[in-house]
This record gives structure tokens, C-alpha cells and sequence, in this order.
């Protein structure tokens, strides 16, 4: 009984050491590979002129590559959708693929357009480790800085091997639902307690957006993409609620003390 005891004290000590601290909210987005080549463009294409996704009501799915012939976009313009069908019809041609992508987090921090593809959402630490995540075989999730995130550090996911390997692993135009279902990914942020600027009035629901890298099979650069997504998340329980547990649990301690 005093081994039972102990083992339930130590338990909730950790609990409640687990609260001291800053309290945040945060979720976790799960996400997978037809949310990130997402292809409503097709059939969502626009055509009265507007100047970004927000503008448009393209809170999903809103894409934009640049390439060497120029930039294309499926939100300005009937014609800007067109000639990115046309661009994303030369990737599929050739089985270009994704093989690196970050997520941002950080709003309008550094200049970005963030907001106008629909992301409010800001992390409330920027020293917070974003924990990124992947299922998807050949790929890894690390943070990472460079003058393309604006020398802000993000959540970034990468094919790995050699140049072979990486491209193997990529994300193809040419995949199917089905092969891109089984690409999935996930990230945890944090956002400040009184965070209201859910999608929708939705709580737990956002807009992430999201660029990465098109390559050939030699590994060269042929585009820049970007898009957005709206995810759902699961929140993960709050230091209030672990302060619960732990209490709980030392309640449970003394009960069984008692009962010695």
C-alpha cells in the first residue's frame, strides 16, 4: 500500500508542477497531403478581379505558384486561374513534387500577407517550440529560419535522403486522393487565452497557410507554391484541468492511505 501511495503522490506532484506557469490554449491540426495540393481551384475559379484569397472568400484551397515564366494565382482573376491551371498542368506533365513546406503561425509578424490568405492566428511565445509532426514515411518536421521565412523561425516539413530519395518521397501533382490521404502531417500551437479569432466563430478552427517548394527529379527548383487551409483542431487539456487531476489524485492518495 505505501508503494501504491507513493506512486500516486508522485503522480500528482507532477501535475501540479505542470500548471506553474503561463496557461495558453493549444490545439493540434491535423492535415494531409489533399489539403495541401488541394485542386478546388478547378471548380472554384473566380471571376469577378479581386486582390487576395480573403477577397475572393477563398478561406481554402486558395493557390499561387512562381515560377520562371511568371506568378499565377487562382483568386485574382478568371484568366490568373487559367494560366495556373496551365502551370499546374506542365507540373503534373512532368511529375514535379512538393518536397518541403513550412506552416507560419505568426499573422502579419515581419511583413507577411498572411492575413490576407486568411491566417488571424498569432503564437503567443515565439521562444514556444512549435511541435510539428508527420506520418508520412521519408518526411521529417523541424523548426527552421531563412530570408524565405522573413529570418522568423516556423514549423517546417521536409522529404529527406538523397536527392533521389527526397524527390521519391515528395508530394506528386500526379497523386491521387487516395495516395495524398496517406500523406498526413500534424502541428500543436499555442495561442493566447482570450484568442477569438476563430474561422467561422468556430472554436478550434483556422486558417493556416502554408508554402513550399516544387522541384523536378534532379532536385531543381521549378516553383514556389503556396495555399491555405481550414483545419479543425483538438485541444489539448489546460493546466486548470491537470491542477484538477493532480488535486484528484491526491485525494485518492489520502483515501488510500487510510485505508492502510
Amino acid at each position: 500500500m505505501k508503494k501504491t501511495f507513493a506512486t500516486l503522490a508522485a503522480t500528482a506532484a507532477g501535475c501540479l508542477v505542470f500548471t506553474v506557469g503561463a496557461q495558453a490554449a493549444s490545439y493540434t491540426f491535423t492535415f494531409d497531403g489533399n489539403d495541401i495540393l488541394d485542386t478546388s481551384w478547378v471548380t472554384n475559379s473566380i471571376f469577378n478581379a479581386t486582390s487576395s484569397p480573403v477577397e475572393a472568400g477563398l478561406y481554402d484551397g486558395a493557390s499561387k505558384v512562381t515560377t520562371d515564366s511568371g506568378t499565377f494565382n487562382t483568386y485574382t482573376s478568371r484568366l490568373q486561374s487559367i494560366l495556373y491551371g496551365v502551370a499546374y498542368g506542365v507540373g503534373y506533365a512532368n511529375d514535379y513534387r512538393l518536397t518541403s513546406f513550412n506552416l507560419w503561425g505568426l499573422g502579419d509578424t515581419g511583413g507577411a500577407d498572411a492575413p490576407e490568405w486568411g491566417e488571424e492566428y498569432v503564437v503567443t511565445d515565439l521562444t514556444w517550440d512549435y511541435a510539428g509532426t508527420t506520418d508520412a514515411e521519408g518526411w521529417e518536421a523541424f523548426l527552421y529560419a531563412d530570408a524565405g521565412t522573413l529570418g522568423e523561425t516556423v514549423p517546417t516539413y521536409a522529404a529527406t535522403g538523397s536527392i533521389e530519395e527526397s524527390y521519391a518521397n515528395g508530394l506528386s501533382l500526379r497523386y491521387s486522393d487516395a495516395d495524398l490521404s496517406a500523406l498526413t502531417f500534424s502541428i500543436t500551437i499555442e495561442l493566447a487565452d482570450d484568442f477569438d479569432d476563430w474561422y467561422m466563430d468556430e472554436e478550434g478552427t483556422l486558417v493556416l497557410w502554408l508554402g513550399g517548394t516544387w522541384v523536378d527529379a534532379d532536385a531543381n527548383w521549378v516553383a514556389d507554391y503556396q495555399t491555405n487551409m481550414v483545419l479543425t483542431g483538438t485541444q489539448i487539456p489546460e493546466p486548470g484541468t491537470m491542477l484538477l487531476f493532480g488535486a484528484g489524485l491526491i485525494g485518492l492518495a489520502g483515501v488510500a492511505r487510510r485505508r492502510q
